[in-house]
């Protein structure tokens, strides 16, 4: 079994090789989907519209092969109504996979069109050059600290805190270093889902995530890169869980739902995401199958 990397074009134009790979063995071809949001494209001058992008993934499943992907958050342009459609439209619709994945996050790399313009573009946080990672992000566009998330529900519950912080831990290397005492860990953890609260309790639509931000940073008297992080990477989470809204006019996002139903379905989502990270934590990436 083989898989392959390809652009959607590439698959738009060749369409009729799809069913030949399947059967010589391929399992899937990845795609960059990056972002659901033209602007967002056009910005990273992708030179790819959503819709082609849809149109790759469909093709891949209607012969038979199981759609790949990789995947940006915190691109400039992007926004929390980007987001939600983009867990609706494509994960959900095309490539019918559940599982709320954020991708790795726009790093401006030195020498790029990027770089040049990260401080028009947005925030950068990254200092010192090994923080130029994109497992740390180093990065969050002016277009989502602009938005003014709206709670959909009166609180979060578990199920949906367990993924915003669980997927945050995996992802702050930096904070939740694997050499760490469990306990040590443990606590820190535990000190974001207080975060993840009091940030829950701020979306009313009467702040910006920048201001937002702030606040969480005076609070828990943390750094206000650090308040700027999360409160970029839960406003990612949220929007593609369908817990806020946007009532920022230039973006306004007012009928949402949320993605994960019911008590079953909580439990599910936390069972499903617990599963994964285990397998990615003791090196059996080969349970983690591409959904078909």
């Amino acid at each position: 079994e083989w898989c392959a990397l390809t652009r959607a074009e590439h698959i738009n134009r060749h369409k009729e090789l799809l069913g030949l790979m399947k059967r010589a063995g391929c399992i899937g071809v990845e795609v960059g989907i990056d972002s659901a949001e033209p602007d967002a494209l056009e910005a990273m001058n992708k030179n790819q519209t959503p819709g082609e992008t849809l149109t790759a993934l469909t093709r891949q499943r209607e012969a038979g092969l199981s759609p790949l992907f990789t995947l940006m958050g915190f691109n400039p342009n992007e926004t929390i109504s980007g987001y939600y459609q983009q867990q609706r439209t494509v994960f959900r619709k095309v490539l019918r996979y559940d599982i709320i994945h954020p991708g790795q996050t726009a790093t401006p790399y030195l020498g790029t069109r990027f770089w040049d313009e990260k401080d028009q573009l947005g925030v950068v946080l990254a200092k010192q050059w090994e923080e130029f990672d994109h497992k740390l992000i180093p990065f969050v566009p002016h277009s989502l600290l602009e938005g003014m998330p709206t709670r959909a529900q009166r609180r979060l519950h578990f199920n949906e805190i367990f993924v915003a912080v669980g997927t945050y831990v995996t992802y702050r290397v930096d904070l939740f270093p694997k050499k760490a005492s469990l306990m040590g860990n443990a606590l820190r953890a535990w000190s974001y889902v207080s975060l993840l609260k009091r940030y829950y309790a701020l979306c009313t639509g009467d702040y910006s995530v920048a201001e937002i931000a702030v606040m969480l940073a005076s609070d828990a008297a943390i750094p206000e890169a650090e308040g700027i992080r999360f409160a970029g990477f839960a406003t990612l989470m949220c929007a593609k869980m369908g817990l806020i809204g946007d009532a920022a006019p230039r973006h306004r996002l007012t009928a949402v739902e949320p993605y994960y139903k019911g008590f079953i379905g909580r439990l599910v989502s936390m069972i499903r995401y617990f599963y994964i990270g285990m397998s990615f934590s003791f090196g059996k990436k080969e349970l983690v199958k591409a959904p078909r």
